[in-house]
């Protein structure tokens, strides 16, 4: 059940991300070609390592496509996924480092009936 949770959290993320990199203006990253996003400005070092990934592996790369462009579509969505992935872990490390795990404070309030403030 958290698996399901997290992983909707995720792919609306993922959505969301698509969706402002694909608007027109300066950070049209991708393209809506009709079917799926395809990439405009990402580099070809950065697909190719995806797709020597998926390779290796042996997994179908698309379900959209039965070409080249199926490839390139399933790469560019790992891409922004794991963008978005790794920005949402670094912000979780980014806090721990300035505010402290939570958790290591939790004992502070244990005991006290007022609500936990910051001085």
């Amino acid at each position: 059940m958290l698996k399901d949770g997290i992983n909707t959290m995720l792919m609306s993320r993922v959505s969301d991300e698509f969706q402002t990199i694909s608007d027109d203006g300066s950070t049209k990253v991708v393209y809506f070609d009709g079917k799926t996003y395809l990439p405009r400005a990402i580099p070809v070092q950065i697909l190719d390592y995806y797709h020597n990934r998926f390779g290796k592996s042996g997994r179908v790369l698309s379900d959209y496509y039965e070409d080249e462009a199926g490839n390139v579509a399933d790469c560019t969505l790992s891409v922004i996924a794991n963008n978005v992935a790794n920005e949402m872990i670094s912000t979780i490390e980014l806090e721990k480092v300035f505010t402290g795990d939570p958790a290591y404070y939790k004992w502070i309030y244990a005991g006290s009936k007022k609500n936990p403030t910051l001085d």
